[in-house]
């Protein structure tokens, strides 16, 4: 999806992440793969797109196995409204790396 800009990045985590929330595990209505992709401004963006995704993630109970950072996918999961537990891939990309 697009969200309009970079600024409503974290916004539109947060719509995927709720309609993960709501769905059921098993069905075609879990995101499996979630890519948020952008481009960097200045040289402190990356840190803030960064922060921005870990607090919509601890926002929706996110539990990561590894660290968020540029270029590196993670296993993720999080529990839904019937507390079932779905699992996700989570990709930040912010070009260029340099």
């Amino acid at each position: 999806m697009s969200t309009g800009g970079c600024s409503r990045l974290s916004s539109g985590l947060k719509e995927v992440l709720d309609r993960n929330y709501l769905s059921i595990p098993g069905f075609s209505t879990v995101y499996s793969k979630i890519v948020i992709i952008t481009d960097r401004d200045e040289a402190e963006t990356e840190l803030n797109f960064i922060q921005q995704m870990k607090d919509a993630l601890n926002e929706y109970s996110v539990i990561c196995d590894n660290e968020l950072e540029n270029d590196r996918w993670i296993k993720c999961k999080m529990p839904t409204e019937i507390k079932e537990e779905v699992e996700f891939a989570f990709l930040l990309f912010i070009i260029p790396f340099e």
